[in-house]
């Protein structure tokens, strides 16, 4: 009886743990810088070269955004992905600013799903200080 109530206890334990790793996973990125701190404005257009999206990164933050990077995915009408693809924004997107960015996107794109992949902060403040 109290081997039975010991392996009742642990796949109790067991089951626990499983569930907080489920829980914590279903809300992965909710809470991540990139969308607390940016928002995208984009639209589909057409280009000298074709199809491609124009679009406006918005730094939300007090801190300059350097080197920022862009996931843009490329969907048809049907929301079937045509490409995935990296854009760098050509300028550093300035405290509570904005910077444009363009990426030309392949023939059949109905819409495109654009989210900040990666960044880095500037220095925040004045500088100063010296003697």
């Amino acid at each position: 009886m109290r081997q039975a109530a010991g392996m009742l206890a642990g796949l109790t334990l067991s089951l626990t743990v499983v569930a907080g790793v489920a829980a914590q996973t279903s809300d992965f990125g909710a809470n991540t810088p990139e969308a607390r701190y940016f928002r995208i404005d984009s639209t589909l257009g057409t280009g000298r070269h074709g199809p491609q999206i124009d679009g406006y990164v918005y730094n939300l933050y007090d801190a300059q955004a350097l080197r920022v990077r862009l996931n843009l995915d490329a969907l048809d009408a049907s929301g079937r992905l045509l490409e995935r693809r990296v854009v760098f924004v050509p300028l550093d997107v300035p405290a509570h600013g904005r910077a444009l960015f363009q990426a030309r996107v392949p023939d059949g794109t109905a819409s495109a799903r654009v989210s900040v992949l990666s960044f880095e902060w500037g220095a925040r403040g004045g500088g100063g200080g010296g003697m």
